[in-house]
């Protein structure tokens, strides 16, 4: 009824400026370009877009989608921008001369340790030995030679860039590092003046104080997590200090754009110093492998045109608009349809929700869940938590890392649902003091004794040799875009023990440190929700679901190193639903690119990759199952590429599969008693595997009648429910039917497990006689085909079950450990979702 604020504006606009662009994530990018699309629906095509950005890598995307946007044609500029001449120093440590004098005193020492030509060479020659310091200090360990610790203090060095004439940026990887390291460099240089932290804590005044004092040479030293890579121009800055590697090289390139911007500056400098566990392992197989990867390309920005979370944005604006209700399209229309979000042409209360929800930086209410910490008494407010980090990062036991404390508990409203986070020191009296971090804290205890090592805490938190990870079940959409949902189901800290193990891979000598995940025995809570693209893919009962995830973990790497595909892009997960298994993947910010990626070609790149040192590297940080899994391997990557191929195979095949199948004409009886056929399938999942406890389901159809039965297992003994299922299969069989199942393997295994071995032996002995048929083995035998059942049954368009409905229901039981009143409540609210299953 009234003016929208920004509509005088939006009417007058004709040159609009998108800063940054590459700071954006997928999600964000389809946000931004609905927003554009709107506004130039809504104002018209006259507007002009400048988009600016340092570290874009496939400008020609973003150009093609803008074209589509206003109708213009656009034009890309590029060049050098000027850089003085840089030099890069990193860090390897001091007295490294005495330190290699040292270790050659031990060289015979380490022959008999079993090390490999690499170590050798590097005690024969010092310039070797710089190259490879850190494995060579793997090495002495490993031998048990008690040898000095080669890193050097940051203090030490940034102290000295107090007293400089010109000003030295020093990124970090936290706040609280950030801070740390500037309490430490005044502590030993008393220069307050000079020195400052800088981050969005800070108040936008005490913010804006330190940038003028840059600007005007008063501050020489400024130590930042990252809000000053990009988009603030605070001068001469002569000097970047790394304090630890940032995640991707994207961001190392953002940080480097910071200095040498003014011609009067002649030199700049780069400094490398290492810190944590990812700078330590490039480092501990060759500083040359740190060069190798500050030389990688850069990853692309995703952008697609045709992003369906573009276009939900754009329907939910258009439907609840007066103004814009009538521009809504067929397409636009019947997706809210399909995602129950609109009923006619109104929003449901659902799809009311979903816009509410529908913010720039996440799915959710406009404002964070609130944290405080909890120490000597006092509760100190600390910046808000956002709701994807409250389910990912902030379960009751784990780490935080900006504060050096421990979440200790939650206060809740209704439901999963958490209105604020506490968090207090962690501290071993703290940990005591709570049921779940109590017994974890002995556990760890228990573990390092086990290793030989002295527990300490805080120490290991500081060295990063502990560390938390929340452990999250994902249920994506089953095929395409839609509804996911994301549940913590764990919180595990994981211990790293100091000394580490040693494994030879031809003349090279690999170490490696042994890690143990440690259970939180305590509740999680909370869940996140948004739209994205998924795939859910039935796999052989044969596949190993281990191998499979270190294949599709090496698929990942091959997608970053050839393709440019940022890590993380797409999730993926093994699921196994009684002895049928799935590939599950989705993409945590919806990027389309699960709707545009030619697996082909992936599977193509995967043949023909050749994976080096740096993989290694890139597979523990991707995934630590997979690299434990990969080390059990003795560091085969031929098993890794074959399991990649195996995966990608049933993705490729999927699709080629089902256009043969539906490219030949097969006639289907109508199915009837007569025919003398009956179809049987069953299923098993366990509850509670450690007292064999379970819900089996058995399901018998004739060709008219359709038996069901589901009963629960305890401690190996199936409930009496099975029999009257049994007794029909007995009148069948009497009358001479012939029964078929698909996949005969996973039938009989989900009856062995659910402890029904008469209705087992009866179908061994049909099978032995031939009065069993496998469908799934006829179709490979007489057509060429493997295809998964959900698979088959899309195909004749016989309906799917929501396998990530289902998974979603089991997993939130299992996490709740039910009792014996509970599993049978639960059985009767899944007995729907296991009878479609079947």
């Amino acid at each position: 009824k009234k003016p929208s604020i920004l509509s005088s504006f939006f009417e007058k606009l004709r040159f609009l400026v998108v800063d940054d662009f590459d700071f954006y994530g997928p999600r964000e990018i389809a946000l931004l370009f609905a927003m554009l699309k709107l506004i130039v629906d809504l104002f018209g095509k006259d507007i002009q877009f400048a988009f600016m950005t340092a570290t874009l890598s496939n400008p020609e995307d973003v150009a093609e989608y803008l074209e589509k946007i206003n109708g213009r044609k656009t034009k890309t500029i590029s060049g050098k921008a000027f850089k003085a001449p840089n030099k890069v120093y990193i860090i390897l440590g001091k007295n490294l001369r005495k330190l290699w004098e040292e270790a050659r005193k031990f060289t015979e020492r380490l022959e008999a340790a079993g090390v490999g030509r690499d170590v050798l060479e590097a005690l024969r020659d010092f310039e070797s030995f710089k190259q490879n310091v850190f494995k060579v200090w793997d090495a002495l360990r490993y031998a048990g030679v008690p040898a000095p610790e080669p890193w050097t203090d940051p203090v030490e060095i940034i102290s000295n860039y107090v007293f400089d004439d010109s000003v030295t940026l020093v990124f970090t990887r936290s706040i609280e590092r950030a801070e740390e390291l500037g309490r430490k460099i005044l502590q030993v240089t008393g220069r307050k003046d000079r020195v400052s932290t800088h981050h969005h804590l800070l108040s936008r005044n005490v913010r804006r104080e330190v940038e003028e004092a840059v600007k005007t040479g008063l501050m020489k030293v400024l130590i930042s997590p990252r809000t000053l890579s990009q988009g603030i121009d605070i001068g001469d800055v002569m000097r970047v200090v790394h304090v630890g590697l940032p995640e991707d090289v994207r961001e190392y390139y953002q940080r480097e754009g910071r200095k040498g911007r003014r011609r009067e500056i002649g030199l700049t400098e780069t400094i490398v110093i290492p810190q944590g566990s990812w700078d330590y392992d490039l480092l501990s197989r060759s500083s040359r492998l740190l060069e190798k990867w500050l030389k990688l390309p850069l990853e692309k920005v995703l952008v697609n045109p045709d992003n369906k979370y573009s276009t939900l944005f754009i329907a939910l604006a258009k439907i609840q608009s007066p103004i814009l209700k009538d521009k809504l399209t067929v397409e636009e229309l019947n997706m809210l349809r399909d995602l129950g979000l609109a009923k006619g042409f109104e929003l449901t209360d659902r799809g009311k929700r979903v816009w509410r929800y529908m913010n720039f930086y996440e799915f959710a209410p406009p404002y964070g869940i609130k944290r405080s910490k909890i120490e000597d008494g006092e509760v100190v407010r600390l910046e808000d938590v956002s709701h994807c980090d409250l389910v990912e990062k902030f379960q009751p036991g784990a780490i935080d890392y900006t504060s050096d404390s421990v979440v200790t508990h939650h206060r809740l409203g209704g439901g999963r649902t958490v209105t604020a986070i506490f968090v207090e020191p962690l501290r071993e009296k703290i940990l005591r003091k709570y049921e779940g971090t109590a017994y974890t804290l002995e556990e760890y205890e228990a573990l390092k004794r086990r290793w030989g090592e002295e527990p300490n805490i805080f120490k290991d938190y500081l060295h990063g040799k502990l560390h938390s990870r929340v452990v999250c079940v994902v249920h994506p959409p089953v095929d395409g875009f839609g509804k996911y949902v994301k549940i913590p189901n764990r919180v595990e800290w994981i211990v790293v023990a100091e000394k580490k193990k040693m494994v030879k891979k031809g003349e090279e000598t690999v170490f490696y440190r042994d890690r143990h995940p440690i259970v939180i025995s305590s509740p999680t809570y909370g869940k996140y929700e948004d739209f994205t693209y998924g795939l859910i893919v039935e796999v052989g009962l044969e596949e190993d679901p281990e191998l499979l995830r270190l294949g599709l973990a090496y698929a990942m790497i091959v997608l970053r190193r050839s393709m440019g595909i940022p890590f993380e892009t797409i999730m993926y997960s093994v699921i196994r639903l009684g002895e049928r298994k799935f590939i599950a993947l989705h993409e945590p910010e919806s990027a389309g690119l699960m709707e545009k990626i030619d697996w082909s070609r992936v599977y193509r790149e995967v043949e023909n990759y050749t994976p080096d040192e740096l993989d290694e590297i890139f597979l523990e940080a991707v995934d630590e199952y997979s690299f434990s899994t990969f080390i059990s391997l003795k560091l085969d990557w031929s098993i890794a590429r074959e399991y990649a191929l195996k995966a990608l195979s049933y993705l490729v095949k999927r699709e080629k599969m089902i256009l043969e199948f539906l490219g030949r004409r097969i006639e289907i009886p109508r199915p009837s008693k007569s025919l003398k056929i009956a179809a049987m399938s069953s299923l098993y999942i366990p509850v509670r595997e450690e007292f064999n406890i379970g819900f089996y389901a058995i399901s018998l159809y004739d060709g008219e009648e359709n038996i069901y039965v589901s009963g629960i297992t305890e401690l190996g003994r199936p409930s009496g429910e099975y029999l009257k299922l049994h007794e029909e299969l007995s009148k069948l069989l009497d009358s001479q039917f012939t029964v078929v199942v698909y996949g005969v393997r996973g039938v009989l295994n989900n009856l062995e497990n659910a402890g029904l071995r008469s209705l087992k032996s009866m179908l061994v002995g049909l099978e032995s006689s031939g009065s069993l048929i496998d469908v799934e083995s006829l179709l490979r035998e007489k057509m060429g085909l493997e295809l998964g059942l959900e698979d088959l049954k899309k195909t004749l368009s016989l309906g799917t079950v929501n396998i990530s409905r289902l998974t979603e229901y089991i997993d939130d039981l299992k996490r709740r450990i039910p009792g014996q009143r509970m599993l049978q409540q639960s059985l009767k609210s899944l007995d729907n979702l296991l009878k479609d299953f079947l």
